[in-house]
């Protein structure tokens, strides 16, 4: 977590440990009780971890959301003129 907060790393790879471990044990008992044959491999989709999504993880539940930043508006040319009188009723 502290590489991203200092913003060393922008995204990793999360692996689902906690998934991964418990789909093990579930195949391991579908296949003792159930008689399942156990395949030999699986699959697990990873996630991408961000800084604005890291707080959704398991070992990050903790912590709270970043809070949301917005880019700051142009000062463009148009936006800095006075609004006509026909500009000033729509938008009222």
């Amino acid at each position: 977590m502290p590489f991203f907060e200092k913003r060393t790393i922008h995204e990793s790879i999360y692996q689902r440990p906690y998934v991964q471990g418990q789909t093990a044990v579930r195949l391991i008992i579908q296949g003792a009780l159930h008689g399942r044959p156990i395949p030999p491999t699986y699959f697990l989709n990873p996630a991408i971890v961000m800084r604005s999504n890291l707080y959704l993880f398991r070992e990050t539940r903790h912590l709270k959301p970043p809070p949301r930043q917005y880019p700051a508006a142009k000062n463009d040319a148009a936006s800095s003129q006075p609004l006509r009188g026909s500009e000033e009723r729509i938008i009222r």
